[in-house]
């Protein structure tokens, strides 16, 4: 949310004559955690973690609370609470988990291999031509002034804003895999034109082919707001089981930020030097992309966090709890 309030920010700071233009929106940025630290406060403990310090009778009240109107005595409530004490119980055999756990089952090695893909898809896909190097890109197909190009990137935010709002919405009704998979071809699609309209203006610069490139704009971030932008760091806690979630999302930041830091060093320098043709790389990584989530990327709509272990593990009873291995 605070992307859009900081590029209008920024847009109404434009033509401010001194440092103030850049500091104004740069403290802004302060006013989102100042808000978040009290309301933290009102954020419920998760039943995994009251179950796994004992605290079982709070741990039932909140899965009442938000899965059964407050009912304690709905069989979901028990359900929910045997699967969540079963998985605490099976990963206290797991206290020395360690990285190396991710390549000790081959359930967890396709884990591991979700991680890693969708935290390099969710970075590499184009989304920092899109995004950091904006200007750099519209300047490619003639749009140099820089209040048109801040007022582009103002409507962008609200746009990713709205989009991202509604596909979180829709993730239980349409599922991950399909999300993730639309995503993909859209991205791809964008991308394509992206790349059309940029070549286009270099060998004949018409003021349509700067229309057409920010229509691909808007068309590349609903792909990424659809899928990737709500779904990674979610899909990442998923699939993974209780013992090694945390490793898991701790990897799949670690590679989100270096991935992102490798490419804030090697796309000023491959526009640089490549200019258009350097999209074709991308395009090369989502047609990858497409077939990779369509042919790798499980369903887990409809599957407790500790029923996904089943789609995993079915032949290493190891990691599924009592529940699982009945079912």
């Amino acid at each position: 949310m605070p992307q859009w309030y900081q590029a209008w920010t920024s847009f109404g700071t434009l033509h401010i004559p001194t440092q103030w233009s850049w500091r104004i929106p740069t403290t802004l940025q302060l006013l989102p955690p100042a808000l978040q630290l009290p309301l933290i406060t009102l954020v419920p403990e998760s039943p995994r973690w009251l179950v796994s310090h004992g605290r079982h009778s709070e741990a039932r009240s909140i899965i009442a609370r938000f899965h059964a109107n407050n009912d304690a005595n709905d069989p979901i409530v028990s359900l929910q609470y045997y699967e969540i004490h079963s998985a605490i119980a099976l990963s206290a055999r797991f206290q020395s988990a360690s990285y190396l756990s991710f390549l000790q089952s081959p359930g967890n090695r396709r884990r591991l291999l979700l991680v890693v893909f969708s935290t390099i898809f969710g970075s590499w896909s184009g989304n920092g031509i899109i995004t950091v190097y904006l200007s750099t890109a519209l300047k490619q197909v003639g749009i140099t002034d820089p209040a048109a190009q801040a007022g582009i990137n103002g409507g962008l935010q609200i746009f990713n804003f709205c989009v991202a709002l509604a596909a979180a919405a829709l993730v239980d009704r349409l599922g991950r895999r399909v999300l993730f998979v639309t995503s993909s071809l859209v991205m791809l699609l964008a991308m394509t034109g992206f790349t059309v309209a940029t070549e286009q203006f270099a060998r004949q610069p018409q003021a349509g082919s700067g229309k057409a490139l920010v229509a691909m704009v808007f068309l590349f971030q609903f792909g990424s707001d659809v899928g990737f932008t709500p779904l990674t760091p979610m899909y990442t806690a998923e699939v993974c089981p209780y013992h090694i979630r945390a490793k898991a999302m701790a990897l799949h930041y670690f590679l989100m930020y270096a991935f992102s830091a490798a490419g804030q060093y090697a796309n000023p320098v491959a526009l640089q030097n490549l200019g258009w043709k350097y999209y074709l790389v991308y395009i090369a990584i989502l047609m990858f992309e497409v077939l990779f989530t369509y042919f790798v990327f499980p369903e887990t709509k409809g599957h407790t966090v500790e029923g996904v272990a089943s789609i995993f593990d079915k032949e290493d009873s190891r990691e599924q709890t009592p529940v699982q291995r009945r079912v």
